[in-house]
């Protein structure tokens, strides 16, 4: 027993030697397995985050590209139309997508490609938002919104940056696609792993406890409802990108490196009638089908583009898709390729957008705009027929008073004249306040245009002065003037600038009593640019910081009291800064109350005309207009005038060409395009007047201003292509008689042909030209004058532009046809505002008569220097 019984004992051990070595392997794999498992497990969960991480990537470049959208939308909707209404989603999107740019460019610092993609996008879209701030402004300073709407550089921009979008996103797609992947894998690689040691354990659980069998199973239970729960992560974040995907409002096409469609989102489904599941594997050709609008000529898919040039690729507005079923989208926006980590080509993500409604819309706003110009135009036409309806019964009243207080003052009825004075009085102060509402009509419609012309500022600043005085000796104040006889010339709209002087020492006179006035001129350079300085002081009662604040208003004066106590309708002085700026200039006031005001008017020496400013687009806008050569054509057939002129004009800093002849003349005139030309009237084989007429026929040369010189001691030959003078409704007798003297005849009696519609006017100009000694014709309209002229040729013709049947300017035009009547002078006679148009109408575009052997040769070679200087400037 005792043998047995040590026997069964190493029997015993023996077999829990064999059992312990038995169960050493499996454990020794087992272990080894779920070292694996645990390792495996860990990865699917670095793999769900990674897939997850990708997903807020996602999410976070839609809502950038979703700012940009509002940000285009906005300053689009805002340029076309005006309403500020469009600014509400730009500017909140403008306050966020910073904020934005830097959240997605922190989630991809990981990846150092797309982290500079978003460097690169934020760079673009910093360009971008400059040009539309650009564009805003533009569009809030200027009518014409085209000038910021027309503008590629903002389509540039934004296509660059949805390109570079479309390429981010499509790497991070590829990412995830990818990631997803992996974590597939790692399922199936837990799985297995599961598997195995399932099938180790199957012979072990037959030798273990059953808790140890319920242990095993928690937690192989545990594992796997861990792989199943990181599963339907993957499988919702899945899901949750293609609902993303498909709900992004462009429709996108992703391809593969051949242009073979690999995805499509819904509204891409929607636009092109093609579903996924038909598209796919398809040439992008096939599906995405584009034509150009107007040609109707098949356009190169952009896709095919990216792929052949590798760059980004946008389309033009014009750009038409044939859906599936024949439908026509009018579509923008733009192709991307995408690269892999290596640079190589993987495929092109193709982003296109339907802009039906914004064609639409487009159009609308241009109807409007059309219908806007029209009802400006009918408006502008409101106010021309206003002026001559308003200002010839004006003529009348101020013309008849005039004539009237000569007779009482020759029958001695002095009694009547006080009311007289009165009536006149009244009449060109109606007059005045006509004058500045048409002004400020025309400012506010654009229409106001700048006569520029070079002037000595010394008579002027007398001229205003004469006309001022009576005003200030009204109420007893001394009016002292401060001009240094070297002030010199200026280049600028000398009506503009007389009226905003006479505006200043007006308003100083009305408010000043038994005081001292002072205009002071000065010249001087500032800041570069040489400029002239007209200031006005006066003594009078000043004004407070709160009444200069709304000096400048339109039909405001410093306050109600003010307006009761001395008149006025607050016009002039919105006038006058109006006018300065027109000429580049500005308007000063300082004041204080009790003491006077000063009135500061700034303007350069040389005023620029705006016509001759380039366009936003000229490659040569960078050039300045001095800076290029300045040309004079000196056509004489005198060789001594030839040369005195062109030694004189190079003095001045100007290249001279020289024509001995009309017909050399015309060559170099079309060869040298020059910026003047001088023209000699009397030569031979083809005089002056011919060459003047072949030059304004020609396309090439009608533009280049032309001074004429003659021998010939009739001055009205000078204007034989144009009017002699102009006189605005009401007649200034003072004017009108100095005109008379200028073109008195020889031999009286001198006749003179009167053409004007309006019988009152017409009586009243007949009254004052036979006081003058002349001998009237009359003609009620142009017509009529046709026929007063062939009974007998007149020494000068009065004519009046707006008339029915003939108008002033078909009656001029026709006059000029016959040889016989265009050496008669014309002074224009017109409650008309005359324009830049009508000027040349009138001109012929000839800039100046300059009359030789009737100043001295210092004198005539001073004039066409200051005619050429004028011609020549910018």
């Amino acid at each position: 027993h005792a043998s047995s019984a040590t026997k069964a004992t190493i029997d015993e051990t023996k077999f829990k030697r064999i059992l312990a070595r038995a169960f050493s392997v499996p454990l020794i794999l087992m272990t080894a397995l779920a070292l694996i498992l645990v390792l495996q497990i860990n990865q699917l969960l670095q793999a769900a985050q990674w897939v997850e991480h990708t997903d807020m990537v996602l999410t976070q470049a839609h809502g950038t590209q979703k700012l940009l959208i509002d940000l285009e939308t906005g300053q689009r909707g805002y340029l076309i139309s005006m309403n500020p209404v469009f600014l509400e989603p730009y500017n909140k999107a403008l306050a966020v997508i910073d904020s934005s740019f830097a959240v997605l460019l922190k989630q991809v610092a990981d990846n150092p490609e797309q982290a500079r993609r978003v460097e690169e996008m934020h760079a673009t879209y910093g360009q971008w938002i400059d040009n539309a701030r650009f564009e805003i402004a533009l569009r809030q300073r200027s009518e014409n919104y085209q000038a910021a709407f027309d503008t590629a550089r903002g389509k540039k921009l934004m296509d660059t940056m949805r390109g570079q979008f479309a390429a981010f996103v499509a790497t991070e797609e590829a990412l995830r696609t990818s990631r997803s992947r992996h974590t597939e894998q790692t399922v199936r690689n837990v799985l297995l792993s599961s598997l195995g040691s399932s099938l180790l354990l199957g012979g072990l659980l037959a030798f273990l406890s059953q808790g140890n069998i319920r242990a095993l199973s928690r937690s192989y239970q545990s594992a796997l409802a861990t792989v199943q729960e990181q599963s339907d992560e993957i499988k919702k974040s899945e899901e949750w990108l293609s609902t993303t995907l498909r709900s992004i409002g462009d429709a996108m096409i992703a391809t593969d490196a051949n242009g073979k469609i690999v995805l499509m989102n819904m509204v891409a489904e929607q636009l092109t009638g093609w579903r996924q599941a038909e598209a796919q594997g398809k040439y992008i050709t096939t599906v995405f089908n584009i034509i150009n609008e107007a040609s109707r000529e098949q356009v190169v898919s952009p896709v095919e583009r990216v792929m052949r040039d590798g760059v980004i690729v946008g389309l033009a507005n014009h750009t038409i898709l044939i859906a599936k079923d024949g439908r026509e989208i009018p579509i923008d926006d733009s192709s991307a390729p995408m690269r892999d980590g290596k640079g190589k080509l993987t495929g092109v993500v193709l982003v296109f957008r339907d802009i039906t409604e914004r064609h639409r819309a487009e159009a609308e706003i241009l109807q409007a705009k059309e219908a806007a110009e029209e009802a400006n135009h009918a408006k502008s036409l409101f106010v021309a027929n206003m002026s001559h309806e308003l200002r010839t019964p004006l003529n009348a009243v101020i013309g008849y008073s005039e004539m009237l207080q000569e007779e009482a003052t020759e029958q001695g009825l002095a009694d009547f004249i006080p009311d007289l004075e009165k009536i006149n009085g009244a009449g060109r102060h109606l007059l005045s306040l006509i004058n500045d509402v048409l002004d400020l009509s025309k400012i506010e419609a654009g229409k106001m245009e700048l006569f520029l012309e070079a002037f000595d500022v010394g008579p002027v600043v007398e001229e205003v002065i004469t006309t001022a005085r009576p005003l200030a000796d009204k109420n007893h104040n001394r009016l002292e003037v401060r001009c240094p006889p070297d002030v010199g010339v200026m280049r600028a709209d000398l009506t503009k600038l007389r009226q905003s002087l006479f505006n200043l020492l007006s308003n100083a006179s009305k408010f000043t009593q038994d005081g001292v006035i002072t205009l002071e001129v000065a010249r001087s350079v500032q800041n570069g640019r040489d400029e002239i300085t007209f200031a006005v002081r006066d003594t009078g009662i000043g004004m407070t910081e709160e009444q200069v604040g709304h000096l400048f208003q339109v039909f405001r004066q410093a306050d109600a009291s003010t307006t009761r106590k001395f008149g006025g309708t607050g016009l002039g002085l919105a006038i006058t800064r109006h006018f300065c700026e027109m000429m580049d200039g500005s308007v000063d006031v300082a004041s204080e109350p009790g003491k006077g005001s000063t009135f500061t008017l700034r303007l350069p020496a040389l005023v620029a005309d705006p016509k001759d400013a380039p366009a936003p687009d000229d490659p040569a806008e960078t050039e300045s207009p001095l800076a290029r050569e300045n040309i004079v054509l000196v056509i004489d057939d005198d060789t001594a005038a030839r040369d005195l002129m062109a030694r004189f004009l190079r003095k001045e800093g100007y290249r001279v060409e020289l024509a001995g002849s009309g017909e050399e003349g015309l060559r170099l005139a079309r060869t040298l395009r020059p910026t003047t030309i001088t023209l000699d009237v009397m030569m031979p084989s083809m005089d002056g007047w011919a060459v003047l007429s072949a030059l304004k026929a020609d396309p090439i040369t009608t533009d280049i201003p032309v001074i004429m010189l003659t021998m010939v001691d009739n001055k009205s030959l000078g204007f034989a292509l144009g009017a002699a003078d102009y006189m605005t409704k009401p007649v200034n007798r003072e004017r009108l008689s100095s005109i008379l003297k200028r073109h008195a005849c020889i031999t009286p009696p001198c006749r003179v042909l009167l053409v004007e519609d309006d019988t009152v006017t017409r009586q009243m100009m007949r009254a004052m030209l036979e006081r003058e000694g002349w001998e009237v014709a009359e003609a009620e309209n142009g017509q009529v004058g046709l026929t007063r002229l062939a009974e007998q040729t007149p020494q000068l013709i009065l004519l009046d532009l707006m008339m029915p049947e003939m108008d002033g300017f078909e009656f001029a035009a026709r006059l000029h046809q016959n040889p016989d009547w265009r050496k008669v002078p014309i002074v224009v006679l017109t409650a008309k505002d005359i324009t830049e148009e009508d000027r040349r109408r009138l001109n012929g575009y000839v800039g100046n008569i300059v009359q030789k052997g009737m100043v001295s040769r210092e004198a005539l070679l001073d004039q066409v220097r200051d005619l050429v200087a004028t011609c020549a400037a910018p």
